[in-house]
């Protein structure tokens, strides 16, 4: 299982403490977390070491990655992929002028999806490139 950390959908944040003992849990493997709190995700990834953490924000992931994410989990994801993983391997390898670069892209990207309506504004992106995701 992965628990999902997303205040911005629930209303609230989960408390450090209860995403400690959810992580904690046997059958739970890791969290993505979609929260701008950046601070209490580095304490979780310091009080949870052993498991995965994937990030949300696709407009700031690469601070994230900066704190040693795994991975993400979000919506332009799936549409812009080669640029999150091109993201992901400038900060890894250090080159963070290369990262912000790449992660200004993405919230470029991310402005124009949000002003046309995030599920609008994606449908009409994966047409572009001839998937067909419906009305």
């Amino acid at each position: 299982l992965i628990v999902y950390e997303i205040p911005l959908r629930t209303g609230r944040p989960l408390p450090l403490p209860l995403l400690v003992r959810l992580l904690d849990l046997s059958n739970v493997v890791g969290i993505k977390f979609t929260s701008t709190d950046l601070f209490k995700y580095s304490l979780l990834r310091k009080r949870q070491p052993q498991k995965l953490f994937y990030y949300g924000f696709d407009e700031i992931y690469a601070a994230a990655g900066m704190l040693g994410t795994e991975g993400g989990i979000g919506t332009t994801y799936n549409l812009l992929g080669r640029l999150y993983v091109a993201i992901d391997q400038a900060v890894r390898g250090g080159d963070l002028r290369q990262a912000k670069a790449l992660q200004m892209v993405s919230q470029d990207f991310v402005e124009a999806v949000l002003e046309t309506g995030v599920l609008p504004g994606m449908k009409a992106a994966f047409r572009v490139i001839g998937v067909d995701c419906g009305p």
